[in-house]
């Protein structure tokens, strides 16, 4: 998100989406460079590994559904299988977003019941 910041010259995310909604045609050059960009790295990602993508953190509370329709579309450009549906939702959490993935198995392991009641 630091650099869709620099790249707009802005200190907010705040600020920068009341640009776009303004309707400021060189922020919305920006965010669609940007969902460009993040169009590339999901691709990339979908290519190692077949799975339904989550969009968490800070982006999601700013992401709009038109939005992730472009970015299935912006997919679907540069996807080599033609007949591929990108699976994208927006994550519901916004903070500590790294911190509670990585002790997601540690809490799903705690709620396995065959382990607690050995």
């Amino acid at each position: 998100m630091g650099a869709l910041l620099k790249d707009a010259r802005v200190a907010t995310l705040n600020e920068f989406f009341s640009k776009i909604e303004d309707g400021n045609a060189g922020f919305l050059q920006i965010w669609h460079n940007f969902l460009r960009n993040l169009a590339m790295a999901i691709n990339n990602s979908i290519h190692l590994i077949d799975c339904d993508v989550v969009l968490g953190g800070l982006i999601s509370l700013f992401l709009t559904d038109d939005d992730i329709e472009l970015l299935q579309q912006y997919i679907c450009e540069i996807n080599s299988f033609s007949f591929y549906k990108p699976r994208i939702y927006l994550g519901i959490i916004a903070e500590n977003v790294s911190a509670i993935g990585a002790a997601y198995h540690l809490i799903w392991d705690f709620l396995d019941h065959d382990k607690i009641f050995r």
